[in-house]
């Protein structure tokens, strides 16, 4: 257990060094380019994607066993092409889809959470009620959530990463990838679901109370 903290905590550096150098390259056409390349590698095997292999390969931890060197390769190897799938078509000075928590909420930016703020997003856009888009967003968050096969799993993750890009909405990517290496170990799952499922149903703590707060206001009046 703590050797699997050890090189999660390797992980999380290396795809946030990564992902820091590509949006802080001050050639953004240069930038532009190595997302290409690496959202290209979406549909190879990783034995042809050439272009991961630096980053993947390059500073891997050491003392790996068989086990951990594969979760640690295909956390790595999946959350980069999922940012490289996310951060196209925006801006990477402007709109950088990768972000970490810096106010009071720790959860901002969590699986959970952004995929609830793409509800609400597009509530905003759409002139609808949030609930009406929970209601369309949770079927595609429990399809997700829910699969205990790992490749299905990142189907389903890639479809989701789609939306946020659509709706703007960023992720935590050096966390994401600590969790797609643990939901390699089947032992693991449970706890990250029930995680997931926290992060994206504490909102609705927020908009039930800000509902009771609107009637309370209004009966008031």
């Amino acid at each position: 257990m703590k050797e699997d903290e050890r090189i999660k905590k390797i992980l999380k550096q290396r795809i946030v060094k990564i992902i820091e150098n590509i949006l802080n390259n001050k050639n953004v056409s240069e930038a532009r380019g190595t997302l290409a390349e690496i959202r290209h590698c979406m549909v190879l095997t990783p034995d042809k994607a050439s272009a991961l292999w630096g980053y993947i390969y390059a500073f891997e931890p050491e003392q790996m066993t068989g086990r951990q060197q594969q979760q640690y390769e295909k956390a790595l190897y999946n959350s980069l092409t999922f940012f490289a799938l996310h951060q196209q078509s925006h801006d990477i000075k402007l709109e950088p889809m990768h972000k970490i928590p810096k106010g009071d909420n720790p959860l901002e930016f969590t699986l959970g959470d952004s995929v609830w703020r793409v509800a609400e997003k597009k509530a905003d856009n759409k002139g609808d009620s949030v609930e009406e888009e929970l209601e369309r967003i949770k079927k595609r968050f429990n399809l997700l959530v829910t699969t205990q096969i790992f490749d299905d799993f990142l189907y389903y993750l890639r479809r989701m990463v789609s939306l946020l890009r659509g709706e703007g909405i960023s992720l935590n990517y050096g966390l994401l990838a600590e969790e797609l290496y643990d939901y390699q170990s089947d032992y693991k799952q449970s706890r990250l679901r029930l995680q997931w499922v926290r992060e994206f149903y504490r909102n609705y703590t927020f908009l039930n109370k800000n509902h009771v707060d609107d009637e309370t206001n209004i009966q008031q009046a």
